[in-house]
This record gives structure tokens, sequence and C-alpha cells, in this order.
């Protein structure tokens, strides 16, 4: 970067809540070395003014600090071009109580509407038709799946052979779930219908790679992917048949025209994994993609040079490919789980945009829902 590029280059910043320790830890990289016109003052309890080479930049903050911190950020070095401070929380006023994994268009949500209906996201063409789905009912989590396949194996009347029960009845704990007609389960990514309820704007695309992978749902007006076929697994009678199709809620719009961003759903899902699944350690793979994940904090609010408002966060530290180089770098401890290939590209996407690293890993930040409206 040259010296004309240097003097009209935005200073990049980041500064994140560390409720823990009830401080904010603030990195700022300047476009040139810090000199006698460097210096920060404390405009407000949440706002910082950097003053640099004849330009003044605010910097918003995650949380109110107290005004002793302003002695802190006195502290300015020559010649440096990252600055690192550390200010004292003001304890006053917390910053936020909500723990809640919120995601819109909960089961709940929907069945207090009096119709419904979705459209496709692109082109806004009718996907599930109004009055089509009478219930709306939550999708059992993956640990439910886990307990109820475990207590038909091993009821405590009979003994512990694993062999599974053979009345009709329990087959489908055992095996899984079913949409039927009219009725919509709903997940935290994704709705998952039978097929009769979705409209004919959604047409099956079939598998292209030899590998023979998920049949798309796909918009036949703008050809945009709004789902997948969910199929069982391969295993006794149910040979892969299918339980019903799955609608990704992020391809969707309600009949106001809203809708909500990819990653704040697959912040969601990484919140599930490490608070519901105790599974924070996770190498994500799609087709020949392999994407590995710590999930560091499941709750993190920052503000930096990309955003204009506090956000709330999972925040992760990533690497490409699976990690087998050994040492710190190995997959063991990870767990492996598959997605399809647009939540992979996604994700990373989301993560991709930060700068910052820790060690040999990089670190990023995935945004999540909170109540409040999200117009995109």
């Amino acid at each position: 970067m040259d010296n004309l590029s240097a003097m009209t280059a935005t200073p990049r910043f980041y500064a994140e809540l560390l409720e823990n320790i009830q401080s904010i830890a603030i990195s700022i990289h300047l476009p040139s070395p810090s000199n006698s016109t460097t210096k920060l003052d404390l405009d407000s309890p949440c706002l910082i003014n950097l003053h640099h080479d004849g330009r003044s930049t605010p910097l918003g903050l995650p949380g109110n600090v107290i005004p002793a911190a302003s002695l802190a950020l006195r502290v300015c070095k020559p010649g440096e071009q990252t600055l690192c401070y550390r200010l004292p929380v003001s304890p006053s006023k917390p910053f936020s109580t909500e723990t809640e994994n919120y995601v819109p268009w909960t089961a709940m949500e929907l069945n207090k509407e009096a119709a419904t209906l979705f459209n496709c996201r692109v082109c806004g063409a009718e996907v599930i038709p109004e009055n089509r789905i009478k219930t709306w009912k939550d999708l059992p989590s993956g640990n439910w799946e886990e307990m109820m396949d475990f207590w038909h194996c091993h009821r405590p009347d009979e003994s512990h052979s694993h062999r599974h029960i053979d009345k009709p009845r329990y087959a489908p704990l055992q095996r899984g779930y079913v949409a039927e007609s009219g009725t919509a389960l709903v997940d935290l990514t994704h709705f998952l219908l039978a097929e009769a309820d979705c409209s004919e704007a959604v047409e099956v695309a079939e598998p292209t790679s030899a590998k023979q992978g998920p049949h798309i749902l796909h918009c036949k007006s703008c050809k945009s992917i709004l789902g997948v076929v969910d199929r069982k697994p391969p295993d006794d009678d149910f040979s892969g048949a299918s339980r019903g199709w799955t609608l990704y809620k992020w391809a969707l719009c309600d009949e106001k025209s809203k809708t909500f961003p990819l990653q704040c759903f697959l912040a969601a899902q990484l919140v599930d994994l490490a608070e519901n699944n105790g599974t924070r350690r996770i190498i994500f793979t799609a087709q020949e993609v392999k994407l590995r994940v710590w999930v560091f904090s499941t709750d993190t609010r920052y503000t930096s040079s990309d955003t204009s408002r506090v956000m709330r966060a999972v925040k992760v530290f990533w690497q490409a490919g699976a990690g087998d180089k050994g040492g710190v770098m190995s997959a063991e401890g990870f767990e492996e789980v598959a997605i399809q290939k647009l939540l992979l590209e996604g994700l990373k996407e989301a993560i991709e945009r930060g700068d910052q690293k820790f060690g040999e890993w990089r670190v990023g930040m995935v945004e999540r829902f909170e109540r409040r409206p999200y117009v995109m």
C-alpha cells in the first residue's frame, strides 16, 4: 500500500464484550503506524473517537464502559499499527439476559396465525399454499429420537437383547417420523411436510453425481433451491423411502414478504449442537469439502468496522479441511457431521469475514437471531 492509500484507508477495529470478566476487548488496526496525531477519546460510555492523521473515526462499543476507561485510552505508543485495549464495563447496566436459542417461524407462532402461506424467497412463487397446513408441530430433537430408539430396544420388562420390537406402533418412533398431509413438522432450520402439501411450483431434481446425493427441491419458476427430499436411512424395511419434503426456512418468505438470513439459522444449529448435544468440535463435510469448526462461545456480543450495530453471534475457531496434520491440528476429539453443500458454503462465507486469528485457528462470527424484526 502506498502512502496516499494509507492516508485515505479506513481503520479496522473489533470490540468484544467479555461478560465473564466484565470488560471489553478492543483491537484497532491503523492504516499507517501511530504518530503524534494518534489519540483516542471516550465520547460516551459506548462510543470511542479515534483520531489519526487528521481524520476522526467513531468506534461503537458492544456495551457501556466506566468513565475511568478513558485513562487506558490515553496510552498510545508511536510507531504501532495495531492498538489493543481492555476496558472495564459499567456494572450498572447488564447488556442482555436473553438466553433462548430463538428462531423465527416456530410451531407456536405459526399455529397462532389465522392463515399461513409461504412463497419462494427469490421470485415470490407460491410454495406452501394458504390453509394447506392445518397444524404445525415441533420436530423432535435428535436426542429424543435416540432416546425413543433405546427405550423400544430395551423395554424394562424384557431382556437387553438389542432386538427390535415387531409391533407396528413402535416403528414410527423407532425409525423416525413421517410427515402427514395437513401437518407440518417444524425444526430450527426447516419445515418437514408431505409432498401433497407443497404447490406445483416445487419440482424435484434428480442427483447429478455418481454418489447419488440428495434429491434437490427447486422452484420451477426461478430454479432456486428450496430444500431436499427427506429420505429414511436404507435400513430394514425402510429402504430409503421418503418421509417428506424438507423446505429450508431461509429459502422462503411469508405472506408479508418477510425473509431471514441463512447464517442466523446456521448459528441456531451450532447453538443446538453445542448446548443440547454437547458437541463443540465438529468437522462439517459436504461431498469432498470439509470444514473444521470449534464452537468457542455460543453467545458473544461484538462490534466491528464491518457492522453498524451491536451484533449477537456464535464465536467459532475454524480451519479448512479435516485437520489431519497431527498434534493440535489433528481431527481427534472432533465429531464429523454431514450437511448439504449449500449450508457448508453459507457457513464458510459467514466465518471468512473475520480477520482475527488464534494460533493456527482463524476466528469467525456467525450472527444469531434475536426477538426483533429482521427484514432483508
